[in-house]
């Protein structure tokens, strides 16, 4: 989920031609957080716990504010829940796992490609996983905010970055095309199934899910 208003920055011309985007698969592989430390990338969103780490050890870096919530999704392939996965190094997916399922249940930390392998060869019989990922397989889907909101991906930025001007202007884009995602549903639902490859799902799958886009708060 975390590259969706990216993707339709770009594809809306919300993008200014000052900004290049990739597109990194997990960020809590070591080549993605390379690729930010070594002065290729002046800002990345990234999952809490992968920016937490991040930035301790990269102290050019900040977080700077949250750009999503709830965007992990609990799925449930078959029962007995003898496994269940997670993306590796993610502490909050573990505390999601525990919170409704209880201290008792195996956990299976992968790369976050794995786990829908996983799912399907029945290595697992649920995971706590990325909602775009999740609508692309077979499984009961339910909400993972147990007790209330939480915050899912947040914008790292490079501190020296943080004074160009052309920074400010990402913000306001990026801004005005989550207000209008967030804010028309037949939108969001277009653009979801276009970013999912023309995936065909039920209305407002963002609300079902409790599915939030925040606008960068500015500091």
């Amino acid at each position: 989920m975390s590259g969706f208003v990216l993707d339709y920055m770009i594809k809306t011309n919300h993008g200014s031609n000052d900004f290049e985007a990739y597109f990194i698969k997990d960020c809590c592989a070591k080549t993605s957080q390379w690729a930010l430390s070594s002065d290729l990338l002046d800002m990345s969103i990234m999952c809490v716990s992968a920016a937490s780490a991040f930035v301790e050890s990269n102290p050019s870096f900040v977080i700077f504010s949250p750009v999503a919530m709830n965007t992990d999704v609990f799925l449930v392939k078959a029962d007995p829940l003898s496994n269940i996965g997670m993306t590796q190094n993610r502490a909050y997916q573990k505390e999601l796992i525990n919170k409704r399922f209880g201290e008792t249940v195996n956990i299976v930390p992968m790369v976050s490609q794995g786990l829908p392998y996983a799912l399907e060869k029945k290595e697992l019989q649920a995971a706590v996983i990325d909602v775009t990922k999740a609508m692309l397989l077979d499984g009961d889907i339910s909400p993972a905010n147990v007790n209330g909101d939480y915050i899912s991906y947040v914008l790292v930025v490079n501190k020296e970055f943080l004074k160009k001007e052309v920074f400010k202007k990402y913000v306001a884009e990026f801004n005005e095309a989550t207000d209008a995602l967030m804010g028309n549903q037949l939108i969001y639902d277009q653009q979801l199934a276009e970013y999912l490859g023309n995936v065909k799902f039920d209305e407002g799958v963002h609300r079902k899910w409790k599915v939030k886009l925040l606008s960068i708060e500015a500091n």
